[in-house]
């Protein structure tokens, strides 16, 4: 009998979920997709009388250790599956409160809001984040340069760096922006260039690493500068990074551990001045962009850069969680 169950917005959401051309013939469209775990979408689960019905029939939570809510905090379709999925979780919590769940729904804000989460994460000791405030009469001239950035994330849209206190328009005490101070996280290898990390984390374990670079401040994996040999470099420059400073970063990844709880992650960070500040939280196991560029490499280092690897790391992870 499976143990684990999945509640999923669709089968291919960008963070689980994986396109037609990489598809393996173990993943069926979804990192997540193996025998041990039952995969439901949400649109099929009805709830009724304090139970749950999956095609007509009742859904028994006493069958399962883990639920997984897998879905794309940041797409606008993500609000009907919260709706839904928060329903669920409270009952789970009414009955099963021995299940382990991952991705908690009630977390939403606290992912996906960054201004909610600078605020949650302001005073921990070792999570760092950068100096803001939704009020723009706050800001002082030694401020500058500073980002003024949607509270909601979308894919490092939104986000504008301004370079003085008059170039500020339209954005005034709208509530749905704010402020954060600009840092220069600049690569070790090319001048005027700047790197982002992203952390896979599972729970509290680093699965893999991601370091990209751009001669865009808005550092994403598509302004990536095409480039293997530096693409290489930066990674093993994280890797002795990492290495280096492991206690420190495992730190990190406790103390966000201890805010989220069970999930599977993938974070934003930025090193400034050897420290790592955090940028933005997410929900993601695998990244296509990045498996794209270094099957173009012909890279095999680390398990983000293959769907089969990534496939069987976090079911192996997830099995042992039983």
């Amino acid at each position: 009998m499976n143990k684990i169950l999945t509640i999923y917005d669709k089968k291919r959401n960008k963070k689980t979920g994986i396109s037609k051309t990489l598809i393996g013939k173990h993943t069926k469209g979804c990192i997540l997709h193996f025998k041990n775990n039952t995969r439901i979408i949400y649109k099929d689960i009805f709830i009724k009388n304090n139970n749950l019905y999956h095609n007509e029939n009742i859904l028994n939570l006493h069958n399962f250790n883990i639920i997984i809510f897998n879905y794309n905090e940041d797409s606008s379709k993500r609000f009907n599956y919260l709706k839904k999925c928060i329903q669920i979780y409270k009952l789970i919590q009414l009955n099963n409160k021995s299940i382990k769940i991952f991705n908690n729904p009630l977390n939403q804000d606290l992912i996906a809001d960054t201004f909610i989460t600078y605020n949650k994460f302001k005073l921990c000791k070792y999570i760092k984040v950068p100096k803001f405030s939704k009020f723009f009469d706050n800001i002082k001239d030694s401020n500058f340069p500073i980002i003024v950035s949607e509270r909601i994330q979308c894919g490092g849209n939104g986000k504008i760096l301004i370079k003085k206190k008059e170039d500020i328009v339209q954005t005034k005490n709208n509530p749905n922006k704010f402020w954060s101070i600009f840092y220069h996280s600049p690569s070790p290898f090319i001048e005027e260039t700047f790197i982002s990390i992203r952390l896979f984390i599972f729970c509290d374990e680093l699965i893999d690493y991601n370091v990209r670079f751009s001669s865009n401040w808005n550092c994403r994996v598509k302004n990536n500068i095409n480039d293997k040999d530096l693409y290489i470099k930066h990674q093993l420059f994280f890797r002795k990074y990492l290495e280096d400073n492991i206690i420190y970063i495992q730190n990190i990844i406790d103390e966000l551990y201890f805010f989220l709880g069970d999930g599977l992650y993938g974070h934003d960070f930025i090193l400034v001045n050897n420290k790592m500040i955090l940028c933005e939280l997410g929900y993601k196991v695998f990244d296509e962009t990045i498996n794209h560029k270094t099957r173009k490499y012909n890279l095999e280092d680390g398990i983000c850069y293959s769907v089969e690897k990534t496939h069987e790391i976090y079911k192996k992870k997830l099995l042992y969680y039983i």
